[in-house]
């Protein structure tokens, strides 16, 4: 299924967020792949999306986070700021 092969693609991600490959992921474009997850009906697979993408947005240039708006970030806080988990 989707969520068996996103869950395992978003946590090597995540893992490169946390130390140098971060920069690698915004150079290659992951972000774009990665905001249309926030809308997953696997909750898992969205908190994984939506901690790489904050690990991004958070202290990064406006560069980023222009990267993250233009990918259609917005469109998708309502939902997940209304999921009661």
């Amino acid at each position: 299924t989707d969520e068996q092969v996103l869950v395992p693609a978003v946590h090597v991600l995540r893992y490169l967020t946390r130390g140098a490959g971060k920069d690698r992921v915004v150079q290659h474009d992951r972000l774009r792949d990665l905001v249309p997850l926030l809308g997953h009906s696997a909750m898992r697979l969205r908190s994984l999306a939506l901690d790489v993408v904050v690990s991004h947005v958070c202290g990064a240039p406006e560069g980023v986070k222009q990267v993250v708006l233009d990918a259609g970030v917005v469109a998708h806080l309502p939902t997940l700021l209304t999921h009661p988990e």
